[in-house]
């Protein structure tokens, strides 16, 4: 299949239970498709930081280069012969997600429970994605938490 016509799967990830549960539904449905599996990040250091805070912030950029690092190990240890690339931009996640959504057959997030009566269901970013992406969105809740014993 030429570059042209070659599917894509992206995945956004942000290194939570969510974002991993939804990795493991992208893997999935990568594989089905036969497709490109894009490990996407968007960072961006908050707009108000009140004084002598700045350097509490962690090196957001190196933060997702290490979430796509561990991501992308995961699908080498699961799915070896998957074709996969990563990026990561400086921007909001939300628009971010939903441009990049531009160039892929589907886009997978994790969804995220706020409680209280704003997004009931979805965090604000699946929930912008759903409503803006240019393709189908698959919204992935965590794996279930198993009893103890």
């Amino acid at each position: 299949m030429s570059d042209a016509t070659q599917r894509r799967v992206v995945v956004g990830l942000d290194g939570s239970e969510t974002s991993k549960s939804a990795l493991e539904w992208a893997i999935i449905e990568a594989k089905a498709l036969d497709a490109v599996l894009v490990l996407f990040n968007a960072w961006m250091v908050p707009m108000a930081v009140a004084p002598g805070y700045v350097g509490f912030w962690p090196d957001l950029e190196k933060v997702a280069t290490e979430i796509l690092a561990d991501a992308e190990t995961r699908v080498a240890e699961v799915a070896p012969g998957l074709v996969v690339e990563t990026m990561a931009v400086e921007e909001p996640p939300a628009p971010a997600l939903v441009a990049i959504s531009e160039s892929a057959d589907l886009l997978v997030v994790g969804s995220r429970g706020l409680g209280g009566f704003k997004e009931l269901l979805l965090g604000s970013v699946s929930h912008f994605c759903v409503t803006h992406a240019h393709c189908p969105v698959l919204v992935v809740r965590p794996a279930p938490k198993q009893a103890s014993d």
